[in-house]
């Protein structure tokens, strides 16, 4: 295993663990949920940006495009499990439909791991259109995702 591989490995982990843990909320919990996912989102918001930066304004210091890869592939492992019930008010950008409408998000959901997943496979390529496209691709999704179920 290359030390990409165990990184992504690990985050997933990471990732993975969180979720199950709130899956089972106490009501004491909910803001916390609320904020442990608003925190996950603004991280592959920021992930998103540096890979602007890395792509389009061509930064070249800093995570390497690889690693921010493997950070989205890592952070859009489960998203539905960052939204789990009683999690549906308080300060949140979710709108009411990631609950009532939970087969919609978890395709979109899908549709948005699948796609950070070929981004890497395409940075992983060194192919520079591939990269492009599949960065496009990626954005659609979570475009995709917002537009349907985050307010604003």
């Amino acid at each position: 295993m290359n030390k990409l591989q165990v990184i992504v490995a690990t985050l997933a982990a990471v990732g993975l663990a969180g979720a199950a843990l709130a899956e089972d909320l106490s009501q004491e919990k909910v803001e916390q949920a609320i904020k442990y996912r608003k925190n996950v989102m603004t991280t592959m918001g920021g992930e998103v940006g540096t890979a602007i930066g890395r792509l389009r304004d061509g930064f070249d210091y800093g995570p390497s495009l690889e690693a921010v890869a493997a950070g989205l592939v890592a952070n859009t492992q489960d998203i539905p499990a960052l939204f789990p019930e009683g999690t549906d008010f308080g300060d949140t950008d979710a709108t009411a439909e990631v609950w009532s409408d939970a087969q919609g998000f978890a395709d979109k959901a899908q549709q948005a791991k699948d796609a950070a997943a070929a981004f890497s496979e395409a940075v992983s390529s060194g192919d520079k259109a591939a990269i492009m496209g599949a960065f496009k691709d990626l954005g659609d999704a979570c475009k995709g995702c917002h537009e349907a179920y985050r307010k604003n």
